[in-house]
C-alpha cells in the first residue's frame, strides 16, 4: 500500500474500521467532526470511499493501491421519522472550508499534510443553488484552486430525483416497452431542462464535472408495485444537465450512477416515486456501515452522479499510475508533478463519445438542423467515458502525449508520423484529440476565462477526416477541448509526411498578463478499423525513434 495518496475526498466521515476500508484511508478531522457522527450514520463517507477504492466491481485490490485522503466537512442527524440525513453544517461558510481543507493539503504554513495529492473529489452539490448563468462562489473557489495549485477536482454534476410526472396512469406505464419508455425519458430530461440545471460547484471551468447514464452491474427483481424506467444505459433521469459559464459543455463526462426502481404514487395515480433502498439491487454496489455488524463487510446499493464522479476519481488513480509507469519508462523519471493532475483530466475525458446515444437522441427528440448537436451537448456533454479504452493500447493505434505550460501569442505543433500508403485502397481510420487546461479567471469580465488554449489539426489532406460528433465552436467554450475525426478515403500521402496539431494561447477576457503560464496536456490518438490488421503502434513508434537517431547529425 502506498501511504502517499493521490486522491483526497471532501465529504462525510466513512466508517473508517469497515473491512472494505481498513488500512486504506488517511484521514484528517482537524474539525472533530467525528465525534458526534454515529457509525450507522457514515453512510455516504462510506459509500463513496469504497468506490474511490475499489471502483463498481467491489473485488479485492491490488496491493500497491494508493490510500486516499479523507477531510469530512458533512455532519449526520436524524429527522423524526428516523431517516438519516448527512448535511453541510450552517456553522461554517462552505467556500471557506474548502479554501481552508485545500490550503492544509499544500501549504506549509496550513500543514502540507498531503501534498502528493492531484486529485480531489466532490460528490457534493447545494440543491438550492442551481446554475443560472452567475457563477457560484463555490464553483469560482474551485477554479481559482485548481490553477494555483494545479490540481483536479472530479465534482459531481447533481441529483435531482423528485417525483416523476409520468403523464399516464402508473400502471400503464409499467407495460411500456423498453423503446418507449426511453423515449419517456428522453423527452422528460429535454422538456425540464430548466429545473434539472448543474447544482453548485458542478458549472466550475476548470473541474471536471460528470453526469450519470442509468446503469449498473447489478440486476434486480422489482415487485408489483415497481417497474424500470428505462433501459441500461441512457442518461440517468435524476442527472443535471445544460451547460457551464459561456455556454461551455457540461457535464464534461457521463458515466454509470447506479439505477433504481420506481413505484406508483398511491395519492397521485400518474405520478411515480424512485425506490431508495441501501439492501436490494439494482444500484452501484458499495461499501455500507453497520454499527451492530461490523466485521462482516456491509454494502449496499445507490443511485446518483455522486458515484459517477467516486467512480472516475477511482480511475484517476489507475490512470495516474499509468502515466507515471510511461514516464518512468521513457524518461527514468516520475510523472511530472505540475503536469499530473491536468494530463489526468485529459485522458480521462479522451475515450469519451455519443456513440449510440446520439442517434437515440436525434430520433426521440425529434432533432434536426442545427438543434443536432446544440441540443446533444446540453443533454450528454462529450459523452459517456471510455476510460479502460484509453488504458490500454492496442496495436491498431498509437497516442501521443504532449504537456508543458503555453503562454499568450504562444503556440505549440506536435506531429503524428503516419507511415502509410492512404492511397492504395480505403482505410477506415479515426483520430480523437483531447486538450485539457488549468485557466486562471477574471471575476469582473463576463468572459470570465482569462486564458484560452485550443488545438487545430492541420487537416489539408484530409487524413484525420470530418468532425463527426461535437459542435466546432461548443468545444472551444471551456478548458476541455474534445474532438472526434473520422474516415475512409483514399488520399494521396507520402510516407515522410507528419499530421500536425497546432496548440495556441491568446487572452479571453484579459490580453493583460501575457506571461501567464497555462498548464496544458494533449491526448492525440490515431487508429484504424482491426479489420485490416494493421500495426499502427509499432509502425509509427519505429518512425520516431528513426527520426531520433538521425535527428543530432542531420543539416
Amino acid at each position: 500500500i502506498y501511504n502517499e495518496p493521490i486522491v483526497a475526498m471532501f465529504d462525510g466521515m466513512p466508517q473508517e474500521n469497515h473491512p472494505l476500508l481498513s488500512n486504506l484511508l488517511l484521514v484528517d478531522d482537524p474539525d472533530s467532526l467525528s465525534s458526534n457522527y454515529p457509525v450507522d450514520e457514515r453512510i455516504h463517507g462510506t459509500s463513496m470511499a469504497s468506490l474511490i477504492l475499489r471502483g463498481q466491481s467491489m473485488n479485492s485490490i491490488k496491493d500497491d493501491i494508493h490510500r486516499i485522503y479523507v477531510r469530512p466537512i458533512m455532519k449526520s442527524q436524524k429527522d423524526w421519522r428516523n431517516i438519516i440525513e448527512e448535511f453541510i453544517p450552517n456553522d461554517f461558510l462552505l467556500v471557506d472550508k474548502i479554501h481552508e481543507c485545500v490550503r492544509r493539503l499544500f501549504e506549509p504554513v496550513a500543514g502540507k499534510v498531503a501534498p502528493s495529492v492531484r486529485v480531489i473529489n466532490l460528490s457534493i452539490g447545494i440543491a438550492y443553488r442551481e446554475y443560472y448563468n452567475l457563477i457560484s462562489p463555490l464553483a469560482r473557489l474551485l477554479d481559482w484552486l485548481s490553477y494555483k495549485y494545479r490540481v483536479l477536482f472530479v465534482v459531481s454534476a447533481g441529483n435531482h430525483s423528485d417525483d416523476i410526472d409520468l403523464g399516464m396512469d402508473f400502471s400503464t406505464y409499467t407495460t411500456l416497452p423498453n423503446d418507449e419508455k426511453n423515449k419517456f425519458v428522453y423527452n422528460y430530461i429535454s422538456d425540464n431542462l430548466r429545473r434539472l440545471r448543474l447544482l453548485s460547484p458542478a458549472e466550475s471551468m476548470n473541474s471536471l464535472t460528470v453526469g450519470s447514464v442509468f446503469s449498473d452491474n447489478s440486476d434486480g427483481t422489482p415487485f408489483p408495485n415497481m417497474t424500470t424506467v428505462c433501459a441500461n444505459g441512457i442518461p440517468s433521469l435524476y442527472g443535471s444537465y445544460g451547460r457551464g459559464i459561456n455556454s461551455a459543455v457540461k457535464p464534461d463526462i457521463l458515466y454509470p450512477g447506479g439505477r433504481s426502481f420506481i413505484r406508483d404514487d398511491v395519492t397521485r395515480r400518474t405520478y411515480a416515486k424512485w425506490v431508495v433502498s441501501s439492501t436490494r439491487m439494482p444500484g452501484i454496489q458499495s461499501a455500507y456501515p453497520d454499527a451492530v455488524r461490523q466485521g462482516l463487510g456491509t454494502t449496499g446499493y445507490t443511485f446518483g452522479t455522486s458515484n459517477s464522479a467516486a467512480l472516475i476519481s477511482n480511475k484517476a488513480a489507475e490512470c495516474y499510475d499509468i502515466l507515471n509507469d510511461v514516464f518512468i519508462s521513457e524518461t527514468g523519471e516520475s510523472i511530472p508533478y505540475d503536469y499530473a493532475a491536468v494530463m489526468l483530466k485529459a485522458m480521462l475525458a479522451h475515450g469519451s463519445s455519443w456513440s449510440n446515444l446520439k442517434d437515440e437522441c436525434i430520433n426521440y427528440l425529434g432533432l434536426s438542423g442545427r438543434q443536432v448537436k446544440n441540443d446533444i451537448h446540453k443533454m450528454l456533454g462529450y459523452g459517456v467515458a471510455d476510460v479502460d479504452k484509453v488504458k490500454e493500447c492496442t496495436k491498431n493505434q498509437v497516442t501521443l502525449i504532449g504537456y508543458g505550460d503555453i503562454k499568450q501569442n504562444q503556440a505549440f505543433v506536435y506531429s503524428i508520423p503516419l507511415p502509410f500508403n492512404f492511397h492504395t485502397q480505403k482505410y477506415k481510420r479515426k483520430l480523437t484529440v483531447t486538450l485539457a487546461y488549468m485557466s486562471p479567471v477574471h471575476p469582473s469580465s463576463i468572459k470570465y476565462r482569462e486564458k484560452q488554449v485550443w488545438f487545430k489539426v492541420d487537416n489539408g489532406q484530409n487524413i484525420a477526416g470530418t468532425r463527426v460528433e461535437y459542435d466546432y465552436n461548443a468545444v472551444q467554450r471551456g478548458t476541455l477541448q474534445h474532438e472526434i475525426f473520422e474516415t475512409e478515403s483514399s488520399q494521396v500521402w507520402d510516407e515522410n509526411d507528419s499530421l500536425t496539431i497546432k496548440v495556441n494561447c491568446r487572452g479571453d477576457a484579459s490580453e493583460s498578463d501575457s506571461d501567464v503560464l497555462i498548464p496544458y496536456a494533449l491526448f492525440a490518438t490515431f487508429e484504424m478499423a482491426p479489420e485490416y490488421d494493421i500495426d499502427v503502434y509499432q509502425t509509427v513508434v519505429d518512425k520516431v525513434r528513426a527520426k531520433d537517431i538521425i535527428a543530432p547529425n542531420a543539416e
